[in-house]
C-alpha cells in the first residue's frame, strides 16, 4: 500500500465531501503547533522521500490495465489488495451483481493520468459495463486522495446524500488504516439500498413507481417475482435469450419468474423454469395491452399484484 507522509498527522485530518465524491486534505490548524526534533526528522525524511509533483508522478510500480472479465469486479489495478481480501470482495461484489441486479464495480488506481476522479470513474464504468444499467462504482484514488462513489439508475433515487457522505467518510478511514474490505463492504452496502425485484434499465420510473413495485413484489410469497425494464436488448441478442439470461444471472436457484418489459418496442415476455401460475398468467394479459400504450408502470404495478387480497362475495359465503 502506498503509503502518505499526511498520515503522520491523522488527527489532523478532515474530509469533504462534495456531491458523491469524497476529499482527503489536511486542514491547517488554527493555532501554532511546536514540532519536536523527532517530528521534524520524519517530516524531513517524507519530503527526502517524495517530492512536490508527488500527485503528478507515476508511481513506483504502473497501474495494470483495466481488463474487464465476466465474474470480475474488484479491479486492483494499484496493487493494494492482498489475494485473500480480494476473494472476499470479490464475493460480495457479486451478490450485488446478483441479487440486486446491480452492475457493481470496485477500481484501485494511482494515477488518474491527469483525468478529473468523476470523469476517471465514469470511464472506467463505461469500460467494465458499457455504461448500461442500474450501477455503483468505487474509485480508491491512490493519486490525488480524492475517493469517489459513481453511481447510475436507479441508485441515483434510492441512496440518500447523507448515507453516501456519511459511509465515504468511514470507508476512507479504514483505507488511510489498511482495511479495505471494512472500506469497501460499508460504501457498496449502499447498494442494498436499491432494489432486489425490479429493475429500471429504461430510466422510465419515479421513485414513487419503484418504491410501490418493490413493496409488492417483496410482499408475494407465493411466487419471486422480478421485473427489468430494458429499452435497449444487448446486439445479438433476442428479447428472449436476453431473458433468459436475467433470469439465471438473478434466480441462482432457479425458482422465480422474471418479467422483461421491452420500452422500446413496448411488449413483454416472461421467463421461468415452471409454468406461470394462473393468477401470474391472468395478470399479464392485463399488463399486456398498458405496457403496448407505453403504460411500462402500470404495466409493471399489475404484474406485481397478481393475486388480490381481497375475497369474493361467493369465496366469503363458503368459507361460512
Amino acid at each position: 500500500m502506498k503509503k502518505f507522509s499526511v498520515m503522520i498527522f491523522l488527527a489532523a485530518l478532515t474530509v469533504a465531501a462534495g456531491g458523491c465524491s469524497l476529499k482527503k486534505t489536511d486542514k491547517a490548524p488554527d493555532e501554532p503547533v511546536s514540532v519536536t526534533e523527532a517530528e521534524t526528522t520524519i517530516a524531513t525524511e517524507a519530503v527526502t522521500s517524495t517530492s512536490a509533483s508527488e500527485t503528478t508522478t507515476a508511481p513506483a510500480v504502473p497501474d495494470d490495465k483495466l481488463e474487464p472479465a465476466s465474474g470480475k469486479y474488484l479491479y486492483d489495478l494499484a496493487h493494494l489488495i492482498d489475494n485473500n481480501s480480494e476473494k472476499e470482495i470479490n464475493s460480495y461484489l457479486e451478490k450485488l451483481y446478483r441479487q440486486y441486479m446491480l452492475n457493481a464495480a470496485v477500481v484501485t488506481v494511482s494515477d488518474l493520468h491527469d483525468k478529473a476522479v468523476y470523469t476517471y470513474a465514469a470511464e472506467a464504468y463505461f469500460e467494465i459495463y458499457g455504461g448500461e444499467g442500474n450501477g455503483l462504482l468505487f474509485l480508491i484514488n491512490n493519486d490525488t486522495f480524492e475517493d469517489h462513489l459513481y453511481k447510475t439508475g436507479s441508485c441515483t433515487h434510492m441512496i440518500t446524500d447523507t448515507d453516501e457522505k456519511s459511509l465515504l467518510f468511514t470507508a476512507t478511514e479504514n483505507i488511510v488504516g489498511g482495511d479495505y474490505i471494512s472500506a469497501i463492504q460499508s460504501i457498496m452496502n449502499l447498494g442494498e439500498k436499491c432494489p432486489s425485484h425490479v429493475f429500471d434499465n429504461a430510466s422510465v420510473f419515479s421513485a414513487d413507481d419503484i418504491k410501490a413495485i418493490e413493496t409488492a413484489l417483496s410482499a408475494n410469497t407465493q411466487t419471486n417475482i422480478a421485473i427489468v425494464a430494458e429499452d435497449s436488448i444487448p446486439a445479438g441478442k433476442d428479447q428472449k435469450k436476453y431473458a433468459e439470461e436475467l433470469f439465471k444471472r438473478h434466480f441462482a436457484d432457479g425458482k422465480g419468474v422474471l418479467f422483461l418489459i421491452d420500452t422500446t418496442k413496448k411488449t413483454i415476455i416472461y421467463h421461468s423454469d415452471s409454468a406461470l401460475s394462473p393468477e401470474l398468467d391472468a395478470a399479464l394479459k392485463k399488463a399486456a395491452p398498458l405496457a403496448a400504450k407505453g403504460d411500462i408502470a402500470g404495466a409493471s404495478k399489475t404484474l406485481s399484484q397478481p393475486v388480490s387480497t381481497e375475497k369474493t362475495e361467493t369465496e366469503t359465503k363458503a368459507a361460512q
